[in-house]
């Protein structure tokens, strides 16, 4: 990406639900585009969780971009 200029539009960042890793870009038509990574795996045993709608659920890392 860096190649053909395309900048960060957010990120990095780590999803609180998940634990990924994560940026986002706007690709050539303005859409917002999130790539990520090392998306968390749960076994079947594991107690779910519950994660607020909050910024730091979305990124633990700085702020968080509440979508509509």
């Amino acid at each position: 990406m860096s190649s053909l200029q395309i900048k960060l539009w957010w990120g990095p960042g780590r999803h609180g639900p998940g634990n990924n890793l994560f940026f986002m870009i706007k690709d050539p038509h303005g859409h917002q585009v999130e790539i990520s990574a090392e998306l968390e795996i749960m076994p079947r045993e594991m107690a779910p969780r519950v994660w607020p709608l909050e910024e730091r659920s979305l990124n633990l890392w700085g702020p968080g971009w509440i979508r509509d």
